[in-house]
């Protein structure tokens, strides 16, 4: 399909840009028809593969405050220390847990996409760990502007629009 291969070119350009330079590994979390979606994940160089894999499993979080679900809910950034108990939380399974804890993850970014109608379609997490690199407040303003841009691009591509379903059901009739 054309317009799942131009999404995909999409996230990928996305990653580039954030996928060393903002985090080691990656994810892009989005809104559909009221259900969060993570519609892709990076890892960098030097990074298991296995990695990306658990990111894509990844379980919601509802209720913890470090999270994508919370980023979202309350439309504000977060710069977080990820630790054992939250990435068990978010694990599909003992397998991922083992994978993700072997990142050693130092921060991470999650920022919400806010869409130029001021509604919030998703979030851009971004984490360091086998570089060693931490986060700043630097960092995390520099995040919420591409977050921005971001947002903008995927409204605009109908990866986030509700109303993207009716409009291609609309085109077939």
């Amino acid at each position: 399909d054309r317009a799942e291969g131009r999404h995909a070119v999409l996230v990928a350009g996305v990653f580039d840009l954030v996928v060393p330079v903002l985090g080691d590994v990656a994810t892009i979390d989005v809104l559909r028809n009221g259900e969060q979606r993570r519609i892709g994940a990076r890892v960098g160089p030097g990074v298991d593969p296995g990695v990306e894999q658990a990111m894509t499993r990844r379980r919601p979080l509802q209720g913890e405050r470090r999270s994508s679900e919370a980023a979202i809910a309350a439309d504000r950034a977060q710069l977080v220390e990820p630790d054992a108990e939250l990435i068990a939380a978010a694990s599909a399974t003992p397998g991922d847990a083992a994978l993700m804890r072997g990142l050693h993850m130092t921060t991470a970014l999650i920022v919400p996409l806010l869409r130029s109608r001021g509604r919030v379609i998703g979030a851009l997490n971004a984490a360091f760990g086998p570089s060693r690199r931490r986060h700043t407040e630097s960092d995390l303003r520099f995040a919420e502007v591409l977050a921005g841009r971001v947002a903008l691009a995927l409204d605009n591509a109908g990866l986030t629009s509700e109303l993207s379903v009716a409009e291609e059901q609309f085109g077939l009739v």
